[in-house]
């Protein structure tokens, strides 16, 4: 899903589901703003939209994400989501998990 600034109307990033729902209920998620425009917001709104739709359907127990231990500003986001690190890791990143239904 692209993320568009409504005053410009520009695309300023991206918001995704890395696939459906696994064998467990999870779901990632991953998102990306451009440079110029971060610190307003977009990553958070946009991620919790999509986070909404995700966990209404079918399978969905949990949403997660890899943050690198140095990206506090997706860190930010994940928190405004509801995610908390855990002890896991996928593909050699920290992973962050909400398992409320909550958006």
């Amino acid at each position: 899903r692209v993320v568009v600034e409504r005053a410009s109307s520009l695309v300023v990033g991206s918001v995704n589901l890395k696939g459906p729902p696994d064998e467990q209920g999870d779901v990632e998620i991953g998102w990306g703003i451009d440079q110029s425009v971060r610190g307003r917001g977009y990553a958070s709104e946009a991620a919790a939209a999509v986070a909404r739709w995700a966990s209404t359907q079918a399978g969905f127990k949990s949403l997660s994400a890899t943050i690198p231990d140095q990206n506090f500003p997706s860190q930010c986001v994940a928190s405004r989501l509801g995610m908390v690190r855990t002890d896991e890791t996928r593909r050699g990143l920290p992973l962050w998990r909400r398992t409320s239904r909550a958006g």
